[in-house]
């Protein structure tokens, strides 16, 4: 018998999705997750805090709500000692149409007249830009990033991507680079969009000296992890120059303290971690289908989808 903690805010007809006769289950919402819960437990569903794993004695296996699986996968209690697998694949559509929000929100100006409309100011705001024809670069080619560059490119624009490892480029890609290429890319980018996870090679991948090299009104989007971009160098450059914007969905320091500068910069368009939220049914019900999938698997002794790879954090081919 195993001893399994879902850490799930779960209507009661999904709780008995879950439940069988053979195993021991209990439900709880992963914020409520107290150290006596995690004791005994062989089995974790759902994102209980990093921290909160210290006091997990018998963990075999553990499902992340989430894609990032940086932090977990390192945890002592987990590395080498239980199989970790993420919602990886859940995300694309939410975050992709999220990023094509903010290309909008810049491109036509609705910042600018969503102002004007506040002052019952009828105003023309002058020329705008198009997504055809202009040239994106997305670093991270995995589910999101994919599923944007799809978008883009069924818009008509020129996109470009980058992945870590080489591979067959797709046909919505015009060309497709690895990450020694970057500093020569974003040279001629418009829009850039990161969707990266947390590793050494992505700590402050965009700093000062990078976003110098950019165009001076390039629209720069963050769906991935908010530790890629610098915080204070991004500051400082859509301080000086306000042509320049950015969605960012994601920040070095989360919540975004309310003393940051970003909030105060026009040319930013902040979203507080939610591009890829349970907030659209399409992904909570992915979402859902996939951690009982791998927990009936994961019981069964069948093969799970989405097992990270400890070494890397990325997900297994």
């Amino acid at each position: 018998m195993k001893k399994i903690l879902v850490a799930l805010k779960l209507d009661p007809t999904d709780k008995v999705d879950f439940i069988d006769d053979i195993n021991e289950f209990k439900f709880i919402n992963s914020d409520d997750v107290r150290p006596d819960d995690l004791k005994e437990v062989n089995v974790i569903i759902g994102n209980v805090n990093y921290e909160m794993l210290d006091h997990c004695k018998n963990l075999e296996y553990m499902h992340l709500y989430m894609a990032g699986s940086d932090k977990y996968v390192n945890h002592p209690n987990i590395k080498n000692k239980a199989i970790l697998t993420n919602s990886t694949g859940c995300f694309g559509l939410a975050i992709s149409e999220h990023m094509l929000g903010y290309v909008l929100y810049f491109y036509k100006k609705f910042n600018l007249y969503h102002n004007n409309q506040l002052h019952a100011h009828y105003h023309n705001e002058g020329d705008v830009l198009s997504i055809y024809g202009s040239k994106v670069l997305v670093l991270g080619l995995g589910d999101i990033g994919s599923e944007f560059a799809k978008r883009m490119h069924a818009l008509n624009a020129d996109v470009i991507g980058v992945k870590k490892t080489p591979k067959t480029k797709p046909d919505y890609l015009s060309a497709l680079y690895q990450m020694d290429a970057i500093d020569d890319l974003i040279k001629e980018a418009d829009i850039i969009a990161l969707s990266l996870p947390n590793t050494k090679e992505t700590q402050h991948l965009i700093n000062d000296q990078r976003l110098s090299k950019m165009k001076d009104n390039v629209l720069l989007i963050n769906v991935g992890r908010g530790s890629a971009i610098d915080t204070n160098a991004l500051i400082k450059h859509l301080s000086d120059r306000p042509t320049m914007s950015a969605g960012l969905d994601v920040f070095e320091q989360e919540p975004l303290p309310s003393s940051s500068l970003l909030w105060k910069l026009p040319n930013v368009l902040i979203t507080p971690h939610v591009s890829g939220a349970r907030n659209l049914a399409y992904t909570k019900n992915k979402l859902l289908a996939l951690a009982k999938h791998n927990l009936k698997a994961y019981l069964a002794d069948q093969p799970l989808t989405n097992v990270v790879d400890h070494n890397t954090g990325y997900r297994k081919s």
